[in-house]
């Protein structure tokens, strides 16, 4: 398989959906405006973990998954934002 096809699964098929799904959290947590029962650390993580991904998908020359993992980063580190902004005002 060529790697412009695995970088389009890749930035599409999972980075790009990860992107729904943290809007989701986004919205729920800015509805709710409550942080209950979730872990920062491992949010933390996984912000962490998106951070890294752009680096590393630059490395691979894989632009489509690092222009997708730059917003992926974007998005958890706002989730992480708003969790502490929200936990703290409680």
């Amino acid at each position: 398989m060529e790697k412009t096809t695995l970088d389009f699964i890749n930035s599409v098929g999972f980075e790009m959906l990860s992107c729904l799904f943290l809007s989701f959290n986004i919205w729920s947590l800015y509805r709710d405006k409550i942080v209950k029962g979730i872990s920062l650390s491992s949010g933390a993580f996984y912000a962490t973990w998106a951070t890294w991904n752009v680096f590393y998908y630059w490395s691979l020359n894989q632009p489509l998954s690092f222009w997708a993992g730059i917003l992926v980063a974007t998005l958890t580190t706002w989730w992480i934002v708003l969790a502490i902004y929200y936990k703290k005002k409680a």
